[in-house]
C-alpha cells in the first residue's frame, strides 16, 4: 500500500490516503477530525512526517508550525514550534524534512531547500 498526505487549505483539511498497487482508494482519513486540528490549524499549507513518526503541519493563515507529536501507546500531544525569527502569515508556502530541521520555501525563495 502506499500512503498519501495533502493538505486541504481551502476547506481547512489534512488528508491520508490509503491506496493499494493497483492504484484503487483503500481508505481516507480526514486527520483534522481524527485529532482536532482545526482548534489549532486554520489553513494547513503543507505537512510532512519526521523519521519519528511526528506529523509536522505549516499553517498558511498565520505562519505557524505545528507538531504531532507521537507518544507512548498511540497518545499524540499537539504543540507549537517556536522560531528566533518567527514566520508572518502567508509567509511560507512549503515544508521539508532534513537531518537537523525543517526548511521552508517562501515567496521570497521560491526554490525548496531540502
Amino acid at each position: 500500500a502506499v500512503v498519501l498526505l495533502t493538505c486541504d487549505a481551502a476547506n481547512n483539511r489534512l488528508l491520508l490516503f490509503v491506496i493499494d498497487h493497483t492504484i484503487s482508494l483503500i481508505n481516507e482519513y480526514d486527520l483534522s477530525k481524527t485529532y482536532r486540528l482545526a482548534e489549532h490549524i486554520t489553513s494547513p499549507a503543507s505537512a510532512i512526517v519526521d523519521g519519528h513518526g511526528n506529523l509536522l503541519v505549516l499553517d498558511y493563515a498565520n505562519g505557524k508550525l505545528w507538531i504531532l507529536l507521537s507518544g507512548v501507546k498511540g497518545v499524540r500531544r499537539l504543540k507549537e514550534i517556536h522560531f528566533d525569527d518567527p514566520l508572518r502569515a502567508q509567509e511560507a508556502l512549503g515544508i521539508s524534512a532534513s537531518v537537523g530541521s525543517p526548511d521552508f520555501s517562501t515567496r521570497d525563495q521560491p526554490e525548496l531547500i531540502a
